[in-house]
C-alpha cells in the first residue's frame, strides 16, 4: 500500500510543473515596417509567443531575433468566452506605422507606442545639484 501511494505521489508534481510553462505560439505576417517603443522593425514574419501564467506576449522577428519586443498582458476589452486568437495593431503615423498593441483573446498589452526603451531611458538632474 506505501508503494501505491507513494508511486502516485510524483504524478501531480509532474502535472504542475508541465502546466507552469504552457505557452501558445503564433506565427503573423507583417507586411510593412513599424516602430515599437522607439526602435525599427522590418517588415517580414513574426512569432507572437504569450506565456498565459506569466501574462507576458513576446513579438520577435523570425529573421532576426535580436528584434524583439515583449510586455505584460492586461484585461482588455476581448470578449474571455471566445477562444484565443493574435492580433497586432498599429497605428499609421506621418513617418510609418507604428505598433499599439498585441492583443490575445481578451487581453492585450498597455500601449506599447506610450512605452519608452529601457536601454534609453535616463535621468539627468538639473545642474546646480
Amino acid at each position: 500500500m506505501k508503494n501505491m501511494i507513494r508511486n502516485l505521489m510524483p504524478a501531480p508534481v509532474v502535472l504542475c510543473a508541465s502546466a507552469a510553462f504552457a505557452a501558445s505560439t503564433t506565427t503573423l505576417n507583417v507586411p510593412f515596417s513599424f516602430t515599437a517603443q522607439g526602435k525599427s522593425y522590418p517588415a517580414g514574419q513574426y512569432t507572437v509567443s504569450v506565456d498565459n501564467n506569466l501574462k507576458v506576449a513576446t513579438l520577435t522577428s523570425r529573421s532576426d531575433i535580436s528584434k524583439s519586443i515583449g510586455s505584460t498582458l492586461v484585461p482588455s476589452n476581448g470578449n474571455p468566452s471566445v477562444p484565443a486568437n493574435v492580433r497586432l495593431d498599429f497605428s499609421t503615423t506621418v513617418s510609418g506605422h507604428e505598433l499599439r498593441r498585441i492583443r490575445y483573446g481578451a487581453t492585450s498589452t498597455v500601449d506599447l507606442a506610450k512605452l519608452t526603451p529601457r536601454s534609453s531611458a535616463s535621468a539627468t538632474a538639473p545642474s546646480g545639484y
